[in-house]
């Protein structure tokens, strides 16, 4: 019920801001009851990826079976990356959906009788799959109306984001470990987290830059070429490794992203791409090596 109880707390908290409208994602773990019916407060919406086909209110057939018959909508292509290999396909996307779907509550023993809510569904479907690769197949409950393509396209790319803020968290309670802060006061907490969680996005950023455009140069990011020699020369002489790139051109993210990972344990014949662990682990050894270095010119100048 953590999820129902998070719910309620984000309610709380923005209902003095009417104004700003805010949607919980949820994975198929927060496809529950109780958490759908909070979807009645207009700036507190919700997409909840379905894993219960529950009963529809005055229809023989259930939820699923009722959005399949819809017609398609419209389709679209979409070009994926394996989360391994990072190999790219293009999948052929169909989209249908369905409005006012009125759901039978399911029965609790000794609790409160729940009451019917109202809901939509967007079904996301990817046809003529390759050989050997799962499909694509979203069923997505959600409190938005949907009332044009352009609205379904909108839900399922807030879905889509739900691998991002997983990967934050990640980062924030592995790498940053906020959750073994030991500090007494509130406030400071609330200070760490905040801090913890702008580095915990400047490293999200930073592996997605890499990914998708992997030729900017590293000046975009904060990084000179005087440092991404260091490192090279660091990763040369403690390491052994041979760097093949010419430092002299101009460095790009991806082999500067390459490199901090080495740092970070990362060794390229057991995973052909880095992943976000190594690279916080790098970025960590990477600042240490960076500030001991300007330490030591400011001994030699002085």
């Amino acid at each position: 019920m953590r999820w129902v109880d998070v719910c309620k707390r984000v309610q709380r908290h923005f209902k003095d801001f009417p104004k700003t409208t805010v949607i919980n994602i949820c994975d198929r773990e927060g496809d529950i009851y109780e958490l759908l019916e909070l979807g009645n407060i207009v700036n507190n919406q919700y997409i909840v990826r379905s894993c219960n086909n529950r009963r529809v209110k005055d229809k023989d057939e259930k939820l699923w079976e009722q959005v399949k018959k819809e017609p398609v909508r419209g389709s679209y292509n979409l070009e994926i990356k394996d989360h391994k290999t990072l190999k790219k396909r293009t999948a052929t996307i169909q989209v249908k959906w369905l409005n006012n779907i009125i759901l039978v509550p399911p029965y609790r023993k000794d609790q409160k009788a729940l009451l019917p809510i109202t809901v939509s569904m967007v079904y996301v479907e990817e046809i003529n799959a390759p050989d050997g690769i799962d499909p694509i197949n979203w069923k997505l409950i959600t409190s938005l109306e949907i009332e044009t393509l352009e609205n379904a396209l909108t839900i399922i790319t807030y879905y889509s984001y739900r691998w991002r803020i997983e990967s934050f968290h990640f980062i924030l309670k592995q790498g940053c470990k906020v959750e073994e802060l030991q500090l007494e006061q509130e406030h400071n907490l609330k200070n760490a987290i905040t801090l913890y969680s702008i580095i915990a996005c400047k490293l999200l950023s930073l592996l997605y830059l890499s990914r998708e455009k992997p030729q900017m140069s590293i000046k975009e990011i904060g990084f000179s070429k005087k440092q991404y020699v260091l490192l090279c020369t660091y990763l040369e002489k403690v390491y052994y490794i041979k760097i093949n790139q010419q430092i002299e051109n101009e460095p790009t993210i991806e082999h500067f992203v390459e490199k901090v990972c080495i740092l970070g344990g990362y060794l390229k014949h057991n995973k052909p791409y880095p992943g976000i662990k190594v690279l916080w682990r790098g970025m960590k050894e990477l600042m240490t090596i960076l500030n001991c270095f300007d330490f030591l010119q400011e001994i030699r100048c002085g």
